[in-house]
This record gives structure tokens, C-alpha cells and sequence, in this order.
């Protein structure tokens, strides 16, 4: 960088600016990415939670047939 700086000015501080403008651009789009990752991944743990209940939701019904009773006649039938 010293010896382009030496050679030509002009160039010198192009490159500089492009690099100074490259490092922004990342910076301002990590910060914006960074955000939308956290949502996903906040979405994502919402999911999992959502079909592990649904999971053993549906288990306890099983084993459990007063619970069934009752989630049929409230849920099921007024259907």
C-alpha cells in the first residue's frame, strides 16, 4: 500500500475509499442480517416448542382416557 501511495497518489486514495467503502457496506449489512437471524431463530424455537407439545400432547391423550374423553366432548365434537 506504501509503495502504490508512493507510485501514484491518486490511486492510493481510491483504493482506500473502495476499501473504506466495502468495510460500511459489510458492517451496516451484518447489523441487518444480524436481526434477521435472531427473528428466524426465535421463529424456529417457537416451532419446535409448538410440535413438541403437539407431540406429547397427543401422547398424554393416549395414555390417559379421561383426558381424551374430555378433549373429544370440548374440542372435537362441538366441531
Amino acid at each position: 500500500m506504501i509503495y502504490l501511495g508512493y507510485i501514484s497518489g491518486l490511486s492510493f486514495v481510491y483504493i482506500l475509499m473502495t476499501i473504506g467503502l466495502g468495510g460500511l457496506f459489510y458492517v451496516i449489512n451484518l447489523k441487518r442480517i444480524s436481526k434477521k437471524v435472531l427473528l428466524a431463530r426465535n421463529q424456529e424455537q417457537y416451532l419446535f416448542k409448538s410440535i413438541n407439545d403437539l407431540i406429547y400432547g397427543i401422547q398424554e391423550l393416549k395414555i390417559n382416557e379421561k383426558k381424551s374423553d374430555d378433549f373429544l366432548i370440548q374440542t372435537i365434537y362441538p366441531i
